[in-house]
């Protein structure tokens, strides 16, 4: 028979360590406890029944009598009602005895040998000899202008990274490279000058820092590990006490400016591809927009792995050779300047693309070969083929939509993949504007609209559309399609991620989905409450927090007037944010005020007369300027 922990009594069939009784008066105060007492409890189970009058209450009763009548009906067959109270009481009295024995005192000889105690100690002397020998990197940019005789420092983040003293000095060089070539693609286009940390001649210097002075560091430190390199400079009297004891290297990297090989605004061969980041155009006047060609041009996202940059394209396996049929098109893309001012671009020349042959036959079959990638929920992706590089193809699914609704679709998708550079962009400052430092600790997040994304509008026009165009197994469905530069997902160690979906308000507090919540927060603000960012996914190249590379795409939106696309659920999503979301450690990185101050008022649908943007119709009546009236309130003191 189990006795209580709390009042000690005993119960027939109490399976918990405390009474009901004992649990309800550990959540009160004392005062209150003869309330508790007035009310009825059953001597079986020790629950209480406000209104219980016999001793056991009623499925006790019925406990009680299926085990005097069946015996074999008890969790332990075989045993009546005395021997199952007689188990209960040997039960508790061989708890106690437990208990006892628990709490006498133990000779020492009883608790370990001697031989176990000496590993113990060996393994937390090397524990502490390995986290002694660990070694940290600073390093500091700095270039050789063209004409200037004197080194300039780049306006790039600082980093540092740890390693033990193991490692390879020239491997540790190389990360360290890998790492300032990331900080160098990080300062915007128009202040940084044409150079590279990613090199195999000696066109950057390093040199160690000791306060005013600067050690070259040449191969002959370079010849062991780092630990030896430290052993060296430390033996020739060059580190300072200070370092000594924290170990800690400062390093200046000086590259030599280049100059412009080619005029960036030719097209190029596919032997002349250039790697360049990504560029904000502002020379976008209101009256007379430039005109879009497809530019054979890949953003250097990730430069660091086979997996990142150019290796982000796949490539037609040779198990499977596709037939094309080509198709020409009229490009249209969309560009916003520096105050968030979109613009719609029109190519001023046909061009070809080549679509898979038959793709739509497999996608019927469910089956991801001949060209067919994918289906989601509105619409197809497929292969296709542009200037010697293969492309997904979007376009909507016949069931689900018609070639306007495809349309309009298709280019909010657009709409929104360009603003989603132009707020992710603002992120980014907002971290380097409160430290530049900090840069090191997000990791290098990009969208897959880079240049080459585009939409086509065919030309001529397609005779049958839709489901006519699907029942004739046609490789084009609708007029108007989405093309982007197919990631490879399936390539080794890649990662397709689903941050947030379109309605979920996710708050996680640590690695990459931290960084992620803190961009929705930080576009809304700087947004001034026009967009809130969802279903946010993307392609993470392998690496760990926070040196990763992070390709989004497929984005979705929700606005005070419903316009970013048919997924748009409107204001109310957004009050939904505001309400639930916690900020993180990125959120007060990036100097966002917590999300409980934001001005709500600012959610409010937009109306004619005082509404966030207005449009104007260019004067060659091709483009389309949408003109934010309030000014970006983060751009001041930023250039």
């Amino acid at each position: 028979m189990p006795d209580c922990q709390g009042c000690s009594r005993a119960f027939l069939y109490l399976d918990t360590d405390n009474c009901q009784a004992c649990q309800k008066k550990a959540n009160l105060p004392k005062d209150s406890w003869g309330e508790v007492d007035s009310q009825g409890q059953c001597s079986g189970c020790g629950v209480i029944w406000r209104f219980l009058k016999d001793p056991l209450c009623a499925p006790c009763k019925k406990h009680q009598s299926n085990i005097t009548t069946n015996p074999t009906a008890h969790v332990d067959p075989g045993i009546n009602l005395l021997a199952q109270n007689i188990h209960h009481s040997a039960a508790f009295f061989e708890r106690q005895a437990s208990q006892s024995r628990l709490h006498q005192k133990v000779h020492s000889v009883a608790t370990k040998s001697q031989a176990s105690q000496n590993i113990l100690a060996r393994t937390a002397a090397m524990r502490k000899q390995n986290k002694g020998d660990d070694i940290m990197f600073q390093v500091v940019l700095f270039y050789w202008p063209l004409n200037l005789g004197v080194a300039k420092k780049l306006q790039a983040n600082k980093f540092a990274m740890t390693f033990s003293s193991g490692h390879l000095a020239t491997d540790v060089l190389k990360d360290l490279f890998r790492k300032a070539e990331l900080a160098y693609l990080d300062i915007p286009e128009d202040r940084r000058p044409l150079l590279s940390f990613l090199t195999d001649d000696s066109s950057v210097e390093v040199s160690l820092v000791q306060g005013s002075d600067n050690q070259k560091i040449d191969d002959s430190y370079l010849l062991g590990t780092v630990g030896e390199l430290f052993n060296q400079l430390q033996k020739s009297g060059t580190l300072s006490p200070t370092t000594e004891n924290k170990r800690k290297l400062i390093l200046r990297f000086t590259a030599w400016e280049k100059k412009p090989a080619i005029d960036e605004e030719a097209n190029f061969s596919d032997a002349d591809v250039i790697a360049v980041s990504k560029r904000r155009s502002n020379s976008a006047p209101a009256t007379s927009p430039p005109k879009r060609k497809v530019r054979k041009i890949k953003v250097a996202i990730g430069v660091h792995s086979e997996q990142s940059g150019a290796s982000q394209v796949s490539t037609v396996s040779p198990a499977e050779k596709l037939e094309y049929e080509t198709f020409q098109f009229t490009c249209f893309d969309y560009e916003l300047d520096e105050t968030g001012r979109m613009c719609e671009i029109v190519g001023d020349e046909l061009e070809d693309i080549e679509i898979a042959d038959g793709w739509l036959k497999h996608a019927k079959e469910g089956l991801p070969v001949g060209g067919y990638i994918s289906k989601g929920l509105s619409k197809y992706a497929f292969k296709g083929h542009l200037g010697g590089k293969e492309y997904a193809i979007f376009q909507g699914i016949p069931s689900w939509t018609f070639d306007t609704q495809n349309s309009t679709d298709l280019h909010d998708e657009l709409k929104l993949l360009r603003r989603g550079e132009y707020f992710l962009e603002d992120f980014k400052k907002r971290i380097r504007h409160a430290s530049e430092y900090q840069t090191s600790l997000i990791p290098c997040i990009e969208w897959h609209s880079e240049s080459d994304t585009f939409i086509g509008q065919l030309v001529p026009p397609l005779k049958n559309l839709g489901c006519a165009a699907a029942d004739q197994l046609q490789n084009m469905l609708f007029n108007t399609f989405l093309a982007a530069p197919l990631l490879d997902i399936r390539a080794k160690g890649n990662e397709e991620v689903r941050f947030v979906g379109n309605t979920d308000i996710e708050n996680n507090k640590y690695a990459l989905p931290a960084v992620i919540n803190a961009f929705i927060h930080s576009a809304l603000v700087d947004s001034a409450g026009q967009y809130l960012f969802a279903d946010l996914q993307g392609l993470v190249y392998p690496g760990n927090f926070p040196d990763q590379t992070v390709i989004l795409f497929d984005p979705q939106a929700h606005t005070p007037s419903f316009s970013s696309g048919h997924w748009d659920l409107g204001p109310s999503q957004i009050y939904k944010f505001v309400k639930q979301h916690i900020c993180n450690k990125f959120c007060r990185m990036a100097d966002l005020d917590d999300i409980r101050t934001f001005d709500q008022s600012l959610i409010a649908a937009p109306s004619a007369e005082n509404g966030n943007e207005v449009e104007v119709e260019a004067q060659n009546g091709k483009s389309v300027h949408s003109i934010p009236r309030r000014s970006h309130p983060l751009r001041e003191g930023w250039e």
